[in-house]
């Protein structure tokens, strides 16, 4: 019996409606005995619509409620259309994943921008183009130039580097024979960026080694997610801006937004961390028909993570 009701208790609602409804369904139209102990079904000479009633009630509330979930009537109600994106709220805890450019964004005192690094923290990471980290200090360093250069970063490398003093590191083999201070994945530094007055995260989110190259995971993202929200919790601040980290090498925009949404859905519903905003920044170039994700998928996404969330957290 307790086999039974296990089994039971991991069937959906529309299923067991349904079960239900073909055995009342079967029960109105059959009369069931005994015979030499032997169970017998026979068909009744009249239909009991009382029972058959009953039956058909559950098939039609199996295929409503089927339907509502193949619709995402129930996990989207709160998704909420804003500018340039989509808004969820979980007790007064809000999560915005929004089109735009992480560089635009200015913090207030309760706020910071977290920005993805590799492990070593290195000015080559900083100078890489196409990357969310290039595109801030760019803009905050060097508005005129046509690239990063060395010189024009380096007040800025020289305060992260003053910020990385007595963080646990290693040497590792980065290249062949070339051996740099690793700081691990997932790890952090907070600082106040002099420059433009923000707030700064630098969250490690890759890696490199010999014989392996540059390489970005889905896996490290709930480590940096972790990372960001303690330093947020440690030094009072309650508003995050984050761009899709783990995108710029792995190339996997779809998987990352998903764990990264996924990650912050699980501690905007933890009351323990006080993180009252979370804007998730995904890339949004000049040109608008060459997104790799628009506003639908985002929207898609966000629906896929609150019924996963919804159901097994």
């Amino acid at each position: 019996m307790d086999k039974i009701l296990e089994i039971i208790s991991k069937l959906k609602y529309q299923t067991i409606l349904l079960f239900g409804g073909f055995v009342f369904i079967l029960m109105s139209m059959c009369k069931f005995s005994f015979e030499n102990d032997n169970f017998k079904i026979e068909q009744s000479d009249s239909i009991n619509y009382f029972v058959f009633v009953v039956g058909f009630v559950f098939v039609v509330l199996s295929i409503i409620v089927f339907m509502a979930e193949y619709f995402d009537i129930f996990s989207t109600k709160n998704i909420k259309a804003i500018k340039n994106g989509y808004s969820v709220e979980f007790g007064g805890k809000k999560l915005n994943v929004i089109y735009g450019k992480i560089e635009t964004y200015r913090c207030d005192n309760n706020t910071v921008i977290a920005l993805p690094i590799d492990e070593f923290f290195s000015k080559d990471c900083i100078l890489r183009k196409g990357s969310a980290l290039n595109a801030y200090v760019k803009r905050h360093y060097a508005p005129a130039d046509i690239d990063l250069t060395l010189q024009s970063a380096q007040p800025f490398i020289d305060l992260v580097v003053q910020n990385l003093s007595g963080m646990p590191k290693s040497n590792v083999e980065k290249k062949p024979n070339i051996f740099e201070d690793s700081y691990g994945v997932g790890k952090g530094v907070f600082f106040n960026d002099t420059n433009s007055q923000n707030n700064l995260i630098l969250i490690s989110t890759s890696t490199q080694r010999v014989n392996q190259g540059i390489r970005s995971d889905v896996s490290y993202i709930a480590e940096a997610v972790n990372e960001v929200c303690n330093m947020m919790t440690n030094n009072a601040l309650y508003n995050l801006y984050i761009p899709v980290i783990g995108s710029g090498y792995g190339g996997l925009l779809e998987a990352d937004i998903f764990v990264l949404i996924l990650q912050f859905v699980k501690v905007l519903r933890n009351q323990e961390k006080q993180i009252h905003e979370v804007n998730i920044v995904v890339y949004k170039s000049d040109a608008s028909d060459s997104e790799k994700l628009n506003i639908k998928f985002i929207k898609s996404i966000l629906k896929s993570v609150l019924t996963i969330t919804i159901k097994d957290i």
